[in-house]
């Protein structure tokens, strides 16, 4: 409930106070509190969407959508199923980072399986009034029988990590076991953009016999990491040289970045930038009119400039009827600032062939070369 006396604050601050208000005091603060919707059953969190909505997640098991102070009746489809009780169910909603571009939301609920119930972790694609791609990400082991202490919170950090809370199902004697999920925070990540972009090597810290549990899991996907990249790894974490190479990338990254929008800028109105990372890999272009990405993407592939078409990165229909074909990505980190400006000459004869949009490419890869 904390989230929720949150916004209630929030709310207050934008507007007038309303002298029938009730005014609580703190030791440092006196503050009204206003009601902004009605009707929500038992609500847990909630989350802004950038158009100003909120998506509020009930126990229950329901996503609502509030617009401009209004509940919408109907809730949003396509959550998976939901175990409600006690103090289990729906927990937290947060939005991905880059929500922006790919409309990604995070939650967290309580669910059946062997051995009782357990918290879960699950993303999805927003979609109008539906979530599509459901991915469970997580979930709890073991489960149990008691009804208390979920946990259930989601955090990402500002290097976009991802944590999530676990309760210890009121029996604090399993936060002490190695063993067992509950009690305890897991931390997962990715050497993938920290050491090289498409560095497919990921890390979990945690005691040695979830470890353990975890490889056996892992072994029935794949039978091994890329053996290559596990070495690379090893050896730049044991050489002590991990935190100067993150100096040095994130400054090369920087003048990548910068080399890049300054030659595109050479393009406005064939190419605009529409999002500039402030960190990442990637720029967000939006094509000039009668241009569509995957005409571009052909053209430019046969004067030896790879690009991403931004039809790749959106869902079939959008809220706002987006395909993305007028969008295209771009990457600065692998290619040096001094080709840069070749390769976005080349992108602008690529362009500049195209007297009107033609056939799509299916594949293509994500750098200037």
């Amino acid at each position: 409930m904390k989230r929720i006396l949150f916004l209630l604050l929030s709310a207050v601050l934008s507007i007038p106070r309303a002298m029938s208000a009730p005014e609580f005091r703190s030791e440092e603060h006196a503050f009204h509190v206003t009601t902004i919707v009605q009707g929500l059953e038992h609500p847990w969190s909630l989350a802004f969407l950038p158009d100003g909505r909120m998506l509020v997640t009930e126990r229950r098991g329901r996503l609502r959508v509030v617009a401009q102070g209004k509940l919408d009746p109907e809730p949003i489809a396509g959550l998976p199923q939901v175990a409600a009780g006690g103090q289990g169910g729906l927990f937290d909603v947060v939005l991905h980072p880059r929500y922006g571009e790919n409309r990604l939301i995070y939650f967290a609920y309580a669910a059946r399986g062997e051995g009782g119930v357990g918290t879960e972790l699950a993303r999805a694609k927003l979609n109008g009034k539906r979530l599509e791609d459901v991915q469970v990400l997580f979930r709890q082991s073991p489960k149990g029988t008691s009804s208390i202490h979920f946990g259930g919170r989601i955090v990402f950090d500002r290097d976009g990590y991802l944590y999530l809370t676990l309760g210890e199902r009121g029996q604090k004697e399993r936060a002490q076991r190695p063993d067992d999920h509950a009690g305890s925070v897991v931390y997962m990540s990715s050497f993938s953009k920290s050491i090289s972009p498409g560095l497919r090597v990921g890390w979990v810290v945690g005691p040695q016999p979830v470890i353990n549990r975890m490889v056996v899991a892992k072994q029935f996907s794949d039978l091994s990491t890329n053996a290559i990249g596990q070495m690379v790894v090893a050896d730049l974490l044991s050489s002590g040289d991990y935190a100067s190479h993150i100096r040095w990338l994130a400054g090369e990254n920087r003048t990548r970045r910068a080399t890049l929008l300054a030659a595109l800028s050479r393009l406005a109105g064939r190419i605009d930038v529409t999002f500039v990372p402030g960190g990442g890999s990637h720029l967000w272009c939006r094509l000039g009119p009668g241009l569509d990405s995957r005409s571009v993407a052909v053209a430019a592939i046969r004067r030896k400039v790879a690009l991403t078409p931004g039809e790749a990165f959106y869902p079939p229909t959008t809220m706002r009827g987006e395909t993305g074909q007028d969008r295209v990505r771009l990457s600065f980190t692998a290619v040096p600032p001094e080709r840069m400006e070749e390769g976005v000459q080349r992108l602008a004869e690529a362009i500049e062939s195209l007297p009107v949009a033609g056939a799509g490419l299916t594949g293509t890869t994500g750098v200037l070369v």
